[in-house]
């Protein structure tokens, strides 16, 4: 029947024109969809932000702190400071608050084989129990002490650690399982939120959302033939962004956030503190204290400099002192000798080590931590 052939044709078009108008409509409809999605996107993570990963308000908010905070070792504080990084400074701040509490000592008498340069000893003192140390300290002496054959250990060979792949294997192994021995005393001591993995795991919930707006551009745009690439390419970096936002997350507890802000506040009295660059303090243990954790803060060379100034160095205090003044009669001499010597050898060491265990032709080494640039160079001249 020719009348109902054609009805059937109508009704064909017809429904061919409501699904293009339909498509124009989603099409339309999808230029704002995408960026209202990222929107409440941006809302939900300011809410959890709020909720789950800001600090903790604590009642310690002063700008200046004149004390040490606590008596944590200097690596366990570096880890809280950096927000669960453990760096290469912290090698050097547990050998000087080692020698600073008699485990280790020092010796400068190989200092006047080399006019320009000079290797120094580290000693181990037997008549301490290094069973009373912290497992990382404990680690570090046993360590160092292997690598020079049992007692002491100079600086040339820790330096020298990278000049095989048997012995810069060793050195990269070690310097994990140091990393790892201060992850592990940093647990003890509870400076982080233990419910921030939960929180986390609740949050990656509303990623079903720009998901979900993917899916649909995905189907939709198959479904009428329609260009929803602006949405779909909205959608991925949506869920991207918050996903690396939420995985990024780190929190201290409140125990831990007081403590880090009573630390900001002595890196702000030694770095910024008036008072400081014009006291004189001729107390050594005090500045020799102070060093240690300017050492993992990464900011040593400052401290020594300004200390340069304000208290000069002298053979009195030098021998007084446990390492701010090894190697004074040397004519090479510069304030604070040990931290930056420690400093090079152990840098010198780790970037050696990690050049020489790299895959070939390509490839990254073992995992640690950066040799990296540590807080003890430059510092004052020779003061007389």
């Amino acid at each position: 029947n020719p009348d109902i052939n054609k009805q059937v044709i109508l009704d064909f078009e017809q429904e061919l024109l409501e699904h293009k108008e339909q498509g124009e409509f989603i099409e339309t409809l999808y230029l704002f969809v995408p960026f209202i999605v990222l929107l409440l996107m941006v809302l939900i993570t300011y809410i959890l932000y709020i909720k789950f990963f800001k600090p903790f308000k604590t009642n310690f908010r002063d700008a200046i702190y004149r004390e040490i905070p606590s008596n944590h070792s200097p690596a366990v504080i570096g880890y809280l400071y950096r927000n669960k990084k453990t760096i290469g400074e912290d090698i050097t701040a547990t050998v000087l608050d080692l020698v600073r509490k008699d485990y280790l000592s020092l010796d400068d008498s190989l200092a006047f084989e080399s006019p320009t340069d000079f290797d120094l000893i580290i000693k181990l003192n037997q008549e301490k129990d290094i069973n009373k140390l912290l497992d990382h300290e404990k680690y570090l002496i046993e360590w160092f002490m292997g690598l020079g054959g049992g007692t002491q250990v100079t600086t040339k060979q820790i330096e020298e650690q990278g000049d095989t792949l048997t012995n810069g294997k060793s050195f990269i192994k070690k310097v994990n399982e140091f990393k790892e021995f201060i992850r592990t005393e940093s647990e003890k001591v509870d400076f982080f939120d233990e419910t921030l993995l939960k929180k986390k795991k609740v949050s990656h919930v509303f990623t079903v959302i720009p998901v979900l707006l993917f899916l649909s551009c995905l189907i939709l745009g198959g479904l009428y033939s329609i260009n929803l690439v602006m949405g779909s390419i909205v959608s991925v970096l949506t869920a991207l962004l918050f996903e690396v936002f939420i995985y990024t997350r780190k929190r201290k507890s409140e125990k831990g956030q007081e403590l880090y802000n009573k630390w900001k506040a002595y890196n702000n009295y030694l770095l910024e503190s008036e008072e400081l660059k014009t006291y004189n303090m001729s107390s050594v243990d005090f500045w020799e204290h102070a060093i240690i954790y300017a050492t993992t803060f990464g900011f040593a060379d400052k401290v020594m400099e300004q200390l340069s100034v304000n208290l000069p160095m002298t053979k009195e205090i030098a021998s007084g002192s446990k390492y701010l003044g090894v190697g004074y009669s040397h004519s090479n001499y510069r304030y604070g000798y040990f931290v930056h010597t420690m400093n090079h050898s152990y840098n010198t060491a780790y970037s050696k080590s990690s050049i020489i265990t790299r895959p070939v032709p390509s490839g990254r080494s073992g995992g640690g931590f950066s040799g990296g640039s540590f807080g003890g160079g430059g510092g004052g001249g020779r003061s007389r």
